[in-house]
């Protein structure tokens, strides 16, 4: 499923809440189809196997980012005279012209004035959910004592970029990342290990490739450690820096050495 077929179904959907609420019209939603798309956004919903509330929840994230004037469009038809719309909920951002969708709104659109509903829809943004583990989206903490769902839906700038452009950028450098990608083009025969050494480095590439499998599909979450710390050491030249740039080669992870000069305080500049 592409974007704009995305943003289509967003759209009928919220036009079937405004006109149940508004016009006394029915409420049933149509089911998500998914299908073997090529896109970042389709494959994402699949390989979560997220279900159909919880997709809604991503496109109404997403939405803002495809379409800056696309909640403005879809409410304005319902109001023919203008005037707000406290229900639907949604802010307007210091840049951003057009709505930005809040929890109000994610629960207006899923439940409308279902008070039961509504409450039973606040899981999907707790800690123990996908979203939060994660940190795929949020609810961003409005200013006291405003109602906790009147924050903006936030979706995290990685998946923003991978859901719009088909990759997730490299962070730079800078005081709030002081770290630099570090890559090698030798393989693993041009490291020299003792076999235990190397046979140790290997079981943390199996780890590395198979680990969201173990966890997510063969739920052993709790059963098993979530992953490991790893030291290396020994003197300059032995193969430290080259094992871990093979290690994200060959697992397909970035590999960054933090640079202490960017970091300034008072222990370090």
């Amino acid at each position: 499923m592409s974007n704009s077929e995305a943003l289509n179904f967003l759209r009928i959907l919220i036009n079937v809440r405004l006109n149940a609420e508004l016009n006394g019209g029915e409420t049933e939603f149509s089911e998500f189809v998914t299908d073997q798309s090529e896109t970042s956004l389709g494959k994402f919903i699949q390989d979560q196997n997220l279900n159909t509330i919880e997709i809604i929840i991503l496109l109404l994230a997403l939405a803002p980012h495809l379409d800056p004037g696309f909640f403005q469009s879809v409410i304005t038809p319902f109001l023919p005279n203008g005037g707000d719309f406290p229900e639907f909920g949604g802010v307007k951002g210091k840049n951003h012209r057009g709505i930005m969708p809040t929890g109000e709104t994610v629960l207006y659109i899923l439940a409308g004035s279902n008070q039961e509903k509504r409450i039973e829809y606040y899981k999907y943004f707790e800690e123990e959910h996908l979203f939060a583990k994660k940190s795929i989206l949020y609810i961003e903490p409005p200013e006291y004592p405003e109602p906790v769902m009147s924050g903006r839906l936030i979706m995290d700038d990685e998946y923003v970029q991978l859901f719009t452009t088909g990759k997730i950028a490299n962070p730079k450098l800078s005081p709030d990342f002081p770290a630099r990608l570090i890559t090698t083009q030798l393989n693993w025969s041009d490291l020299v290990l003792r076999d235990k050494t190397m046979a140790e480095i290997k079981e943390i590439e199996t780890w590395l490739k198979y680990n969201d499998k173990l966890l997510d599909i063969w739920k052993l979450e709790g059963k098993i450690k979530p992953g490991y710390r790893v030291l290396f050491h020994g003197p300059s030249g032995t193969g430290k820096t080259l094992t871990a740039c093979l290690l994200g080669k060959y697992t397909d992870r970035n590999v960054y050495r933090i640079d202490l000069s960017v970091v300034v305080s008072k222990y370090i500049g």
